[in-house]
């Protein structure tokens, strides 16, 4: 008995704690976003085939990447990146991503729409804690404990804010 109680304990907690860290990173982006409004964020920007060429068998393609970043010098990450838009035109679709990145330069929050085919219509939410899926939030479902194919998602999520990020300091490097 007393082993059910202590684990309803712990499953209410972690519960709590989840949905606290929700709220955070959801204050974090509204914050974020407010910065971006009122042009308080340096911005660079990284722009694919600009000139709207055609690409050989896919036709348009145009990849454009903005990134929003703050000027530190009293800390160790000189350039601390932000926030990242990317958005993706391939002929067939768009897509649109955003990624929101903590104080450690790990992504926080990743907001997907658009896609291909069946994802046309796709409109996509990631909340992440130390680089761990707590939440999705895909459509008009939610899922608190995601699954094997939430986590699989989630994992191509953070390779793709993980080569956001690598671009960033890239260009950013002394």
């Amino acid at each position: 008995m007393k082993k059910s109680i202590f684990a309803l304990i712990l499953a209410v907690l972690a519960v709590s704690l989840s949905a606290e860290t929700i709220n955070s990173i959801r204050e974090a982006y509204n914050e974020a976003n407010k910065m971006i409004q009122n042009e308080e964020l340096y911005r660079t920007e990284i722009s694919v085939n600009s000139s709207d060429m055609p690409f050989p068998a896919v036709g348009i393609f145009n990849k454009s990447v903005v990134c929003y970043w703050a000027c530190e010098p009293e800390s160790d990450d000189f350039y601390r990146l932000i926030k990242v838009h990317c958005k993706l035109i391939i002929s067939a679709f768009e897509e649109y991503t955003e990624v929101l990145y903590n104080d450690m330069g790990q992504p926080i929050f990743c907001y997907k729409k658009g896609g291909y085919g069946e994802q046309e219509d796709r409109e996509e939410r990631y909340y992440f804690s130390d680089l761990k899926l707590i939440r999705l939030i895909s459509g008009g479902d939610t899922f608190d404990s995601p699954g094997n194919e939430q986590l699989s998602e989630a994992e191509e999520v953070l390779k793709e804010a993980e080569n956001f990020y690598k671009a960033f300091a890239f260009l950013h490097s002394d």
